[in-house]
């Protein structure tokens, strides 16, 4: 049963992120987003990390989500300003090369595998504080406090590059 719960979500989360990226509308990319924030939430509760499903859904959920939501509205884009749909043409090709991205990867994980022998090498086991609030705040401000901030910087300064891009005059 559990099983049947993972390829569901699994499938609820990479229908949603496809739609995320092919949206002409930004809202409704927002929405497909608001999908995949809950079901990443509900593959960490069966992971059985509470804490990060529930910080899955309030920083990505609620504040980056809003975050976006806010500057769609601050933008205010009339449909005229979102483009034409590509052609027939630009989707059949980037089709194409999604697929041989596709093959190229299945044969590197086949390669690698023939590296190591016909089996992947066995993952260590989860320790009992996988996911605890204490593990998580350990990762983020001793291991990886610098590219923590880094990724906050770069939120910002894409915020902002994006509200100069599409206002007339500042």
């Amino acid at each position: 049963m559990s099983d049947v719960m993972f390829v569901a979500l699994a499938v609820v989360s990479t229908a949603s992120a496809l739609l995320l990226v092919t949206r002409r509308n930004p809202l409704y990319a927002a929405l497909c987003m608001m999908v995949l924030f809950g079901t990443t939430a509900l593959l960490f509760l069966k992971l059985s990390a509470p804490f990060l499903a529930a910080m899955q859904v309030l920083v990505y959920g609620g504040a980056v989500l809003m975050l976006f939501l806010f500057t769609i509205m601050l933008l205010n884009l009339h449909p005229e300003e979102l483009g034409s749909e590509k052609g027939l043409t630009f989707k059949l090709s980037a089709g194409i090369l999604s697929a041989v991205l596709a093959i190229f990867l299945i044969y590197a994980v086949k390669f690698s595998r023939d590296m190591t022998g016909g089996s992947f090498p066995e993952l260590p086991a989860g320790s009992a504080a996988f996911g605890s609030a204490e593990s998580v705040g350990e990762g983020i401000f001793d291991a990886f406090v610098l590219p923590f901030e880094l990724v906050s910087v770069l939120i910002v300064a894409a915020v902002a590059g994006a509200i100069v891009l599409t206002k007339k005059k500042l």
